[in-house]
């Protein structure tokens, strides 16, 4: 992990204090069992907290981009980190399903939910547009659609017959059976 350091001059002494700085967490997720959680910082270290375990972190920002969002497998034993360029990373019993890593995207990834059964995921990035992997289904995106502000996220329904994306005015639109509230 890569850590900087940002510094506090001593009024008195005039000596410089540093501190360490961690990399900027990007997502956190619960741990199904409604344990505890995990926490995913840009450089893809995950942090595991109450009764979260901890399956993994990668050792450094991927090549393709920073990690940007983290989703848990239904056991909560296993989690799959995206980076900026699609780029699926699996932890624990989080299978691998396919990624866009090396595909030419309109924006970045932005975010990925897990479907109910742990066997796909979806992805979406700022443009709106949603990737789907394994066995979640396509039930719409914005990405047809110009949009003021960006995506910035998307969370799976119950039943995995639906997902909500939301952009960074707060705006959320649901597709499949994700009800949206006005």
């Amino acid at each position: 992990m890569d850590v900087s350091s940002s510094g506090t001059r001593h009024a008195a002494t005039e000596q410089v204090y540093t501190t360490p700085t961690a990399p900027a967490v990007v997502g956190v997720v619960a741990d199904p069992a409604g344990q505890g959680y995990w926490t995913v910082a840009i450089d893809g270290e995950v942090s595991a907290y109450g009764g979260a375990v901890s399956a993994g972190s990668l050792p450094e920002i991927p090549e393709g981009g920073p990690i940007v969002s983290v989703a848990a497998t239904p056991t909560g034993r296993g989690y799959w980190l995206v980076g900026s360029d699609g780029g699926v990373f699996t932890f624990g019993d989080a299978t691998f399903h396919g990624s866009l890593g090396n595909t030419a995207l309109n924006g970045p990834i932005v975010g990925i939910a897990a479907t109910p059964t742990g066997r796909g995921y979806w992805l979406v990035g700022s443009d709106g547009g949603v990737f789907t992997f394994g066995d979640a289904t396509f039930h719409g995106s914005l990405g047809s659609h110009p949009q003021q502000y960006a995506v910035t996220a998307i969370a799976a329904t119950n039943t995995g017959r639906g997902y909500w994306v939301a952009d960074d005015s707060g705006f959320t639109v649901g597709f499949g059976d994700a009800k949206t509230w006005p």
